[in-house]
């Protein structure tokens, strides 16, 4: 994809690109620059002195490793069958509770839910 400058419109004072993360970020901007990588929305922002695109965040919310673990806890503490499975390697018709997992004749595994 190309780099699209989107300019310095009356309430930007610096400019302001947009490309994907595969491509190569210009080095000739000035001080303070922006890059928004429209794949992966991280911003980055250019160091001049260094001649290096810093990145400066994400416009897409991403959880802290703090709260992937509280959530995966908390599931884990919902679900105490998921975590004996893992202990025991074993998936049994009591920890499914009210569904079954069967394998047919041909190997293949499928869920029968009782009504």
């Amino acid at each position: 994809m190309a780099i699209k400058e989107t300019g310095t419109g009356r309430y930007l004072s610096v400019a302001s690109f947009r490309g994907l993360s595969t491509d190569d970020k210009p080095l000739n901007v000035d001080n303070g620059a922006e890059f928004l990588e429209m794949d992966t929305g991280d911003i980055y922002y250019f160091n001049q002195d260094a001649l290096v695109w810093v990145k400066g965040g994400s416009v897409f919310p991403r959880p802290t490793d703090d709260q992937v673990e509280a959530a995966v806890s908390d599931w884990l503490d919902a679900h105490p069958e998921a975590t004996t499975t893992v202990e025991d390697g074993a998936v049994t018709q009591v920890k499914l509770s009210d569904t079954y997992l069967g394998v047919d004749n041909d190997g293949l595994f499928f869920v029968y839910v009782e009504e």
